[in-house]
């Protein structure tokens, strides 16, 4: 799997900033 170029990497961009902001609130919840 290659990365993709700017245009068609802005949908896998906005998943990886979901992704990273419910890890952020699991863990501010496990606390």
């Amino acid at each position: 799997m290659a990365p993709a170029p700017a245009p068609s990497g802005l949908p896998g961009l906005c998943l990886l900033i979901l992704i990273f902001y419910s890890f952020r609130v699991s863990y501010l919840y496990d606390e």
